[in-house]
């Protein structure tokens, strides 16, 4: 209902008026003058008192109008909306945002099992569990899943769950639901740029390693060379010796 309106409030009003009206020349015709001047002045008082509540209640119902309003706009910006179920009969309520994240009507009635065929099979089974936990063992749970909505779309959403107990019995369930698709994507992207950056350095690494061996292969094999080129200088200038010695 919107603040400036409120066509019922204004309705009981006037009827109201015109029952005051109708009392007023009824006793103006019956009632002696004394009575009638006290019956004005109560009547006044009373009226005074109906004005006050009526600006009082109208007073109240534009600040509510406004915060809800204002909870509306900051559950779209955030994306983040609300629903609560029974869990006896499944039956629940969504505010408009998770409607919207779910890409339904929000004056569409919901339930446990229509919120459940959202889910992907394996963000399904973690879903089922954890509000299964939650009733049996009043277990509060905090996910991330995956799920397609009504227009096919694919979405990564967050939703957190919190069981209301009442004599030791789960008597209702409420929490929050987030559109969490851009940054799951991100992270997700920042993940694979992570795994390809890593694979990339095992490979240098590797590379670098083989390179490593080559050189020490080389360098063994050189060492290798200089001493057989020492032992074939030694073995050459023994030789010119042995023949430089005058025959007996």
């Amino acid at each position: 209902m919107k603040p400036d309106t409120l066509p019922s409030e204004r309705n009981s009003r006037n009827f109201l008026k015109k029952k005051i009206e109708d009392l007023f020349s009824y006793c103006k015709q019956n009632l002696p003058e004394g009575e009638l001047n006290n019956l004005l002045e109560e009547l006044e008082l009373y009226h005074q008192k109906m004005e006050q509540k009526t600006h009082q209640l109208e007073t109240r119902i534009k600040e509510l109008a406004y915060n809800e309003e204002l909870l509306r706009e900051m559950g779209s910006v955030a994306q983040i909306g609300g629903w609560e179920f029974d869990p006896e009969t499944g039956k629940g309520t969504w505010t408009e945002e998770t409607a919207r994240i779910h890409d339904m009507d929000p004056k569409k009635e919901t339930n446990v099992e229509l919120g459940m065929s959202f889910y992907t099979a394996d963000s399904k089974i973690k879903i089922e569990e954890a509000v299964k936990m939650a009733i049996e063992k009043q277990t509060p749970y905090d996910l991330e899943l995956e799920l397609v909505t009504a227009k096919g779309k694919y979405k990564w959403v967050r939703t957190i769950g919190k069981p209301t107990v009442k004599n030791g019995k789960v008597v209702k369930m409420r929490g929050s639901f987030q559109d969490i698709t851009h940054r799951k994507m991100a992270e997700l992207e920042l993940q694979k740029l992570k795994n390809n950056l890593e694979k990339q350095v095992q490979e240098k690494t590797k590379e670098l390693q083989e390179y490593i061996a080559d050189l020490e292969r080389f360098h063994e094999a050189t060492i290798e060379r200089e001493f057989r080129i020492k032992e074939l200088k030694k073995e050459i200038k023994a030789l010119k010796k042995e023949n430089s010695k005058p025959e007996p």
